[in-house]
């Protein structure tokens, strides 16, 4: 609800709204800027979403929400090599309504690389933090502290011999949720290592593929 200074503040849009003490104010916006080169992407963006924000007819919309991330692309070896990145901080409490504000950090990379017509790797990693801002007075049984990342790396091999294709995949990945809260880490810490390896004999005149 708007306060005597709110009302005093936003008077000039009386023309449009005619507002009132019981009237509730939101504000949402959303803006990204980019520069394109040769083989170089950078961009940023800037999110702001207001604790009483509500959307127009949707059903759901976060809200609460204040947030800044760039990611870069860069593209080599003649298209045969691409890595990107991207980088985010999010924070709540934008209305400062909270006694206390969460911030999540993002992060990621990617690398591609296709070294022959027959062999390729991707490699994929991802790193989410998630802290409050004065850990030091908020009880263990309600403080928030948590890392998680991931890792993958997926080879790949294909090949195309007359009328007969041959297709090796490999994934391996790792897992790890890191919950720093000393009080849940015992129920919600996590660790997962996964691999596979996936051969297929595949016939395309005839669509035909055995895996």
């Amino acid at each position: 609800m708007l306060d005597e200074e709110d009302l005093a503040k936003f008077a000039s849009i009386k023309n449009l709204v005619d507002i009132r003490k019981g009237t509730s104010l939101g504000w949402a916006g959303e803006t990204t800027v980019g520069l394109q080169f040769n083989a170089f992407t950078v961009q940023g963006q800037y999110k702001l979403i207001s604790s009483d924000y509500q959307s127009m007819g949707a059903y759901f919309f976060n809200t609460d929400m204040e947030e800044y991330s760039g990611s870069a692309t860069l593209t080599a070896l003649k298209g045969k090599m691409q890595l990107s990145g991207t980088y985010g901080i999010q924070k709540d409490n934008v209305s400062k309504l909270k006694e206390y504000t969460t911030t999540r950090n993002i992060g990621a990379a990617n690398l591609n690389v296709q070294f022959s017509k027959t062999l390729g790797l991707s490699v994929n990693y991802s790193n989410y933090g998630t802290t409050q801002n004065i850990p030091s007075q908020i009880i263990d049984t309600v403080k928030i502290a948590q890392l998680n990342q991931s890792l993958m790396i997926a080879p790949r091999w294909f090949k195309l011999s007359g009328k007969i294709s041959h297709a090796v995949n490999g994934v391996v990945s790792y897992q790890n949720s890191n919950d720093l809260n000393t009080i849940s880490k015992v129920r919600t810490d996590f660790n997962n290592l996964f691999g596979s390896l996936t051969y297929s004999y595949g016939i395309p005149s005839r669509k035909i593929s055995f895996t």
